[in-house]
């Protein structure tokens, strides 16, 4: 990794870019699934549909399963190490999480598109809530690593 202070924004930069085309992915593939049977949609919330109940333990489990995994890769972290060495953590923990929510999304968008029942939107923009709530930004990762303000600063 590099050392100098243009490896904080850089990196910030390409975790973004991640994160821009994990959101995009799922809603771009949403919309070309809800055009695909825009004419054959209905709403039922049935039980008895073995893809509503896979949907609704993947979004249960995996949810939270990711929010778990990350916490125990940021406890890796040893707070006296510099940024180069401490990002590529947080990095490789928030798409972690950004992945297991994407994943919820797009078996959401999968499964309205087997079934053409809209009660995987629900499941689908929870994930997509909680896949947004997980931006990358500059003051979101200083408190996630314990950086100091001119450390926090170096992301700008």
């Amino acid at each position: 990794m590099n050392s100098d202070n243009t490896y904080p924004k850089r990196a910030l930069m390409m975790t973004r870019m991640i994160f821009l085309a994990q959101v995009a992915g799922s809603l771009f593939f949403m919309i070309i699934v809800y055009y695909l049977g825009a004419d054959s949609f209905f709403f039922r919330a049935d039980l008895s549909d073995i893809f509503l109940l896979a949907a609704f333990f993947l979004t249960v489990t995996a949810i939270p399963a990711a929010y778990l995994i990350y916490r125990r890769k940021m406890a890796r972290i040893i707070q006296d190490d510099p940024i180069n060495v401490k990002y590529p953590i947080f990095q490789s923990a928030l798409l972690i999480r950004l992945a297991a929510c994407e994943g919820i999304a797009l078996f959401s968008a999968v499964c309205l598109l087997i079934t053409g029942n809209l009660v995987y939107l629900i499941f689908f923009f929870l994930a997509l809530a909680v896949l947004l709530t997980n931006y990358p930004s500059p003051d979101r990762i200083g408190r996630e690593l314990n950086l100091t303000q001119s450390e926090t600063e170096l992301f700008y």
